[in-house]
């Protein structure tokens, strides 16, 4: 859920401020369309088969769809006529990057048995381990994916080295 939102937050604030600022109304109309089709069908179908669980997969699907795919196409394709490959494929990376750190996360968690932790000193070392690995995992996902980061600790570099000298 987290998750979720925001990637809403992240993603949709500039391409829904533009596309409202622009004069393309009738694709504006149509995205709305689109998103009460989507999420119409989607909650009917997934509700059908998991009930209230598949009626908030389904509104969280047609919302991920409409801002993560079909909002950034357009303003891409229609607002500054530029190839949507140019934003869809650093995005897919980071996401997949993200899902990755998800991933493993989980594995982490199941392999050092957190729900049987019964004193306090296997909770610290838990928390010790799950922080060091989830630590040293992020930073070299996020070093690999997104430029700020490496910026970032080119400027620390600098800047150690500097006082150092």
């Amino acid at each position: 859920m987290i998750f979720c939102a925001v990637s809403r937050a992240k993603s949709s604030l500039p391409v829904a401020t533009y596309i409202r600022k622009s004069s393309y109304k009738g694709s504006k109309r149509q995205g709305i369309i689109l998103e009460a089709v989507l999420n119409l069908g989607l909650s009917i179908c997934l509700g059908y088969f998991w009930s209230l669980n598949g009626i908030v997969l389904g509104i969280i699907l047609s919302q991920m769809i409409i801002i993560l795919i079909w909002k950034p196409y357009f303003l891409f394709v229609k607002g500054i006529e530029v190839e949507a490959s140019k934003y869809f494929v650093p995005t897919i990376f980071r996401y997949a990057g993200i899902f990755f750190l998800f991933v493993v996360t989980y594995f982490i968690f199941d392999y050092l048995q957190i729900e049987t932790i019964s004193n306090l000193k296997q909770l610290i070392i838990s928390s010790l381990y799950v922080f060091l690995i989830c630590t040293v995992l992020t930073f070299g996902v996020f070093y690999l994916l997104f430029h700020g980061t490496r910026d970032f600790v080119s400027r620390l570099v600098t800047m150690f080295k500097r006082n150092n000298s």
